[in-house]
């Protein structure tokens, strides 16, 4: 672990223009100054994305391009009439965005606070009751239960006792 933290961090250093990782005296205070420029520079999680993952990237962003210039002029020629439709389609959101935004309805949204706040303490009173209810079901359905193995038990000791009275009436039948 401490071995595939000291590769995470040299490759880090690496990449950031730090010291050379055989430089490195105190591996806690350079992971904890490591960290602290990671963290102030918005990129703390870094840390915590695995190395063959940041190889990956690394290789990404680094590696050769994939497509050569005249294939990347052909993608582009491609796309261009996708392009054009996209932007065609964020024009007309745009417009009728603003629609939506300047309408009446949204202006007066905070007009109906109010009976959205009654609303929702009227549906939580409504879930309590709800959960009430349910609890005393849950509770009557156990006592009920409780009940039918009582009963269960009853009829087990009546059918025990009225086996042995048949069974004691059978044996004077045969004396007899």
């Amino acid at each position: 672990m401490e071995d595939l933290l000291e590769k995470r961090l040299a490759e880090l250093e690496g990449r950031l223009g730090l010291r050379k990782a055989g430089n490195v005296t105190n591996i806690n205070e350079e992971l904890a100054l490591l960290r602290k420029k990671l963290s102030e520079a918005g990129c703390g999680f870094l840390l915590k994305i695995s190395p063959d993952i940041l190889q990956k990237i690394t290789n990404l962003a680094i590696g050769s391009d994939y497509l050569t210039s005249t294939e990347k002029k052909r993608e582009i020629e491609f796309g261009h009439d996708l392009m054009v439709e996209r932007v065609r389609l964020l024009e007309e959101f745009q417009k009728d965005s603003e629609i939506v935004f300047k309408s009446e309805s949204i202006a007066n949204v905070g007009h109906h606070l109010p009976a959205l706040d009654a609303a929702e303490k009227e549906i939580n009173e409504s879930a309590l009751d709800v959960q009430k209810h349910h609890s005393r079901v849950v509770d009557l359905k156990e006592k009920f239960v409780i009940l039918l193995e009582q009963l269960h038990y009853q009829v087990l000791e009546w059918e025990g006792i009225v086996e042995k009275l048949e069974q004691e009436k059978q044996k004077k039948e045969t004396s007899a």
